[in-house]
């Protein structure tokens, strides 16, 4: 198959911008809950923020913002971590008619140099004194910004009462005065291949796909639940404020009545601070990287072998994974379902581990999204079959999010899922996939060339490749820049071999070099939880973590994975050398993007001398 549509469930809106659902919302049910904050641990537990309240609070810090001298159109950069400030301040944008530029919270001083001065930015809204000194010598000068507002020193209740003077009838102009073609925001990519690029997205678009994503996978509303699943349904964000998807879930709430929740999102820390949240807040969507699920799936099986249950634990992943993928046949049409014997063991690991697992998201999860480079299928069937149902997709910052998404109910859980509502995919004689609809972007700022190569005649040409089964079915097989030759001309595409090697567990990343070479070679990296509790589980002893890569028995165990890849490369041109990295790739390390995807052109050069020494051996 070539092309696949999923018929739209809603439309673009017919007039206004992105704030009117909060002002609508506040005049219909005033005491509507649309947020929570706090619930973190040491909190005493989440504080209700009614329509009203928040409306109140945007509608004065937008005069104060206008007081300030921010008008239609301008660019206001916003650094921060502190998904509810995010909120007030996109919302407070957004009824002045002006555009926010996110900027990663933990982005490099020439990252944050670049964005600010690439979009024009007349102001920034930064999270501490650590980010005012790296934006700071930007203020005045060759660029145009004017403000820096720095929100742990109460930034935002000061601009709140610097507008008390103002009428609201210049903010209530602005704001109608927005349509959905309207620039809603400036983007930018992750930079997986190259420098980021600034992405212009519409009011519309952006209400389109938080209807899509929506539409896809939105919790049912609260008179329709029962059971644990019962009550008011709350949405809990786990991702950098920043991310493409994380900001369509914020406006998606608010167009479709759910209260919404910000927690950490940040180092390895902020794991054990999400799970401290989601036991209070017990939310019922979450969205959050896929090395969250990553984490949580090592920690409970770290307690299964501290507590002398690692042979049970093994056998409870094997049934959940098991009842998972029966359940996928059903759907398929292709079997029964779970047979007796599989439903009586299921349940009596149940008890003893899958209850556990799903108390560690709250408990009343219903629906998940794995942000970035998404989970091993099979553990995506383990956390499905255990009661935490989990999506994975594939998505663009230039189509405003999800392109594609895969539930957890999905008889296809090896693809990225079929077309996200509104939403054709086409893959062309090349393998090239091309998306069409209403969340596409309107091109990049600034740059003219790069927006008539990636946009025609209507077509986003996405850079990557894939294929789509009969059914709809995407399965993205590569981005095509990271598609390389050998030395005699074979074209590697390098990512479905990365994923054959992460499907061990004992490996976090694997990254496939080898252009204008004789064969392909790899650097992988350890997930060094897994190592331990594999060696433990062994009997091995006297290794300790900074000597795992050096270890045979660990060596031996990669050189497996590798071998298992072999079939997925070129004839006569398998891997037969590769190097373990000493460290991990961290989210905030310059190796990764912050939605957990490589960087490839930073790996290559940062171990350019143990690439060349792979060869040289």
């Amino acid at each position: 198959m070539r092309e696949f549509t999923t018929p739209s469930r809603s439309g673009r809106p017919a007039m206004g911008g992105l704030a009117d659902a909060l002002f609508d919302a506040a005049l219909r049910d005033p005491y509507r809950v649309v947020a929570l904050t706090g619930g973190r641990a040491g909190d005493a537990g989440p504080r209700e923020v009614r329509a009203r309240e928040l409306r109140d609070q945007v509608s004065a810090l937008a005069r104060g913002m206008l007081a300030h001298g921010i008008r239609f159109g301008d660019r206001v950069a916003v650094m921060s971590d502190d998904g509810y400030a995010c909120l007030l301040v996109d919302l407070a944008l957004w009824c002045l008619g002006a555009v926010p530029v996110p900027v990663p919270a933990a982005a490099p001083a020439w990252q944050a140099h670049r964005i600010i001065e690439g979009t024009g930015a007349v102001a920034c809204f930064l999270q501490n004194e650590i980010q005012a000194l790296t934006v700071g010598p930007l203020c005045g000068g060759r660029t145009g910004l004017r403000h820096l507002w720095q929100l742990d020193t109460g930034a935002l209740d000061r601009l709140c009462r610097s507008g008390t003077e103002l009428d609201e009838e210049p903010v209530e102009r602005h704001r109608r005065a927005l349509v959905p073609d309207s620039i809603a925001s400036i983007v930018h990519t992750a930079g997986t291949t190259g420098p980021p690029k600034a992405c212009v997205l519409t009011h519309g678009a952006l209400a389109a796909g938080a209807d899509a994503l929506a539409a896809s996978c939105w919790p049912p509303a609260a008179g329709e639940r029962s059971g644990e699943h019962s009550g008011q349904p709350c949405v809990a964000l786990a991702a950098p404020p920043e991310q493409a998807t994380a900001r369509l879930l914020r406006i998606a709430a608010l167009r479709h009545g759910l209260p919404l929740a910000h927690l950490p999102s940040g180092g390895e820390a902020g794991h054990e601070a999400d799970r401290s949240g989601l036991t209070t807040l017990r939310p019922s969507f979450l969205l959050a990287p896929a090395t969250r699920f990553e984490h949580s799936f090592a920690a409970v099986r770290r307690e299964a072998h501290l507590s002398g249950r690692t042979g049970a634990f093994g056998m409870a992943v094997d049934i959940a994974v098991k009842y998972a993928e029966a359940c996928q046949r059903r759907a398929r049409g292709e079997g029964p379902g779970p047979g007796r014997a599989l439903r009586v063991q299921h349940q009596l690991f149940d008890r003893a581990f899958y209850a556990g697992v799903r108390e560690r998201f709250g408990g009343r999860l219903e629906r998940a999204i794995a942000l970035g480079a998404g989970p091993q299928p099979r553990l995506v069937s383990f956390f499905t079959g255990a009661g935490v149902p989990l999506h994975t997709g594939y998505g663009l910052t230039e189509f405003a999010g999800p392109v594609t998404l895969a539930p957890p109910e999905h008889p296809h859980s090896a693809t990225a899922g079929r077309p996200v509502p509104g939403t054709t995919v086409h893959v062309d004689e090349h393998g090239r996939i091309w998306v069409r609809g209403p969340q596409t972007f309107t091109g990049y700022h600034g740059d003219l060339p790069r927006t008539r190569q990636a946009l025609s005649g209507g077509w986003l040409n996405t850079g990557d490749l894939g294929v789509l089964d009969p059914d709809g079915h995407l399965t993205v097989t590569g981005r095509a820049a990271d598609v390389f030759a050998l030395r005699d001309g074979r074209l590697l595409a390098p990512r479905p071999i990365e994923e054959r090697v992460r499907a061990h567990p004992l490996v976090a990343h694997c990254v496939v070099v080898g252009h204008g070479m004789p064969r392909p070679t790899a650097l992988i990296t350890l997930d060094a939880d897994a190592v331990t509790d594999w060696l433990a589980l062994s009997g091995l002893r006297g290794v300790t973590a900074e000597r795992y890569a050096e270890d045979s028995r660990v060596q031996d165990q990669i050189a497996g994975a590798v071998k298992a890849a072999g079939p997925l490369c070129p004839p006569d041109a398998t891997i037969r050398a590769f190097r373990i990295l000493p460290t991990a790739f961290h989210r905030d390390s310059t190796f990764l993007t912050p939605a957990g995807t490589i960087r490839r052109d930073v790996v290559r050069e940062h171990f350019a001398k143990e690439i060349a020494a792979l060869y040289e051996a």
